[in-house]
This record gives structure tokens, C-alpha cells and sequence, in this order.
């Protein structure tokens, strides 16, 4: 037969207290929910500059009576911009991953 009334109980606030320090020990985990953020944002950037330079060659066409001259360089400048947004939205968040990294670094 066991004599379990040798052993006292654990009480919650020693179980919280080595959760605690547990949690202390290990790094800094944030999941990576801004990553499908990120992407949609670059895409709403790639297609809002292709919209707004097709609808300024648009309008040049129709205001000159150049068409489709304008709507063509206006889809091309357009297309120039929303790729070099997607450039810069990549770079931004290559920066953010990897302060993020160092940061998790320097806690170990």
C-alpha cells in the first residue's frame, strides 16, 4: 500500500510559477499572421497603381484625341509603378522579419 500522506499537495500557484519560469526560458514566438497581410497588400498595390495610370492614359486619350496611345503608356507607367510598389512593400517587410529575428536573438 502507498502512504500518500507523506507527499503534499502541489498548489496552483507553484504550478503558475514554474509555468512561468519555463516561459521565461524559451524564446519569443510570434506566428507569421502578417505574412497573407503583406501579400494582399502588395497585390491591392500592384492593381490600384495599374488601375489609376490606365485611367490617367485613358483620360489623356480621350482629352488630346490620342488614342490608344495613352491608354497604353498609361498601362505601362502604371504597371512600372505597382511592380516597383510590390519591391518596396518586400523590402519593408524582409527589414521587419529580420529585426524581428535580432530581436529574438538578442533575448536568448
Amino acid at each position: 500500500m502507498r502512504d500518500d500522506s507523506k507527499q503534499t499537495p502541489v498548489t496552483l500557484e507553484v504550478l503558475n510559477q514554474h509555468l512561468e519560469e519555463v516561459k521565461k526560458l524559451q524564446p519569443e514566438v510570434t506566428p507569421h499572421a502578417k505574412l497573407p497581410g503583406d501579400a494582399a497588400r502588395a497585390a491591392i498595390d500592384f492593381a490600384s497603381a495599374t488601375a489609376v495610370g490606365t485611367g490617367l492614359g485613358y483620360g489623356a486619350d480621350v482629352w488630346l484625341n490620342t488614342s490608344p496611345w495613352g491608354l497604353l503608356v498609361g498601362l505601362a507607367l502604371g504597371t512600372a509603378a505597382g511592380v516597383t510598389l510590390m519591391f518596396q512593400e518586400e523590402a519593408r517587410a524582409a527589414k521587419r522579419a529580420q529585426k524581428q529575428q535580432s530581436e529574438t536573438n538578442d533575448k536568448l
